[in-house]
């Protein structure tokens, strides 16, 4: 079965204190004018080696270990996670428009584990000397996987670039 593709949009902030705060809202069609879900995180940067992708590029950790809320957009979306059982991701009935607290929690959603105290995304971020303003990561997982783990950290591919708006 050939992957479905993903439409979603990405806003990353870095601060000087080597911390980060993100959004990534999914949508549910390709022109990006119906979210579907929304994810708010925010934590510290890691930074490792030279990654073998392309030079220039540099390995690090997300660390999501100050905030991660999953936030549902549509009720169809709603009313499929509904259907998990109670704990499953967070606990209670999910409302559209109503941020959930995941950090910490398992949430089968995005493949988090009971006992996680925090998740961390093993990635490799790239900025090309012609583009300073654009930021490569490291390409995702076709399989919808949204994290990586050092084991799978990405040495090829790049994601489309987000650009610096200042």
């Amino acid at each position: 079965m050939a992957p479905t593709p993903s439409y979603l949009t990405r806003d990353f902030i870095f601060d000087d204190a080597g911390g980060f705060e993100a959004n990534i809202t999914v949508y549910a069609d390709n022109g990006c004018a119906i979210p579907a879900v929304s994810y708010d995180f925010a934590g510290d940067v890691v930074w490792h080696d030279a990654n073998p992708a392309v030079e220039g590029a540099w390995s690090q950790d997300y660390l999501l270990n100050k905030q991660l809320e999953l936030t549902v957009l549509a009720s169809p979306i709603a009313d499929q996670l509904n259907q998990l059982p109670d704990g499953a991701c967070g606990q209670g009935a999910f409302v559209v428009g109503e941020p959930r607290d995941i950090l910490g929690q398992p949430c089968a959603l995005l493949r988090f584990v009971e006992g996680s105290a925090f998740v961390a995304d093993h990635d490799f971020l790239y900025v090309r000397e012609d583009t300073p303003n654009m930021l490569f990561m490291g390409g995702k997982h076709v399989d919808g996987t949204g994290f990586y783990y050092p084991e799978n950290r990405p040495t090829v591919g790049l994601q489309q670039p987000m650009i610096r708006v200042i």
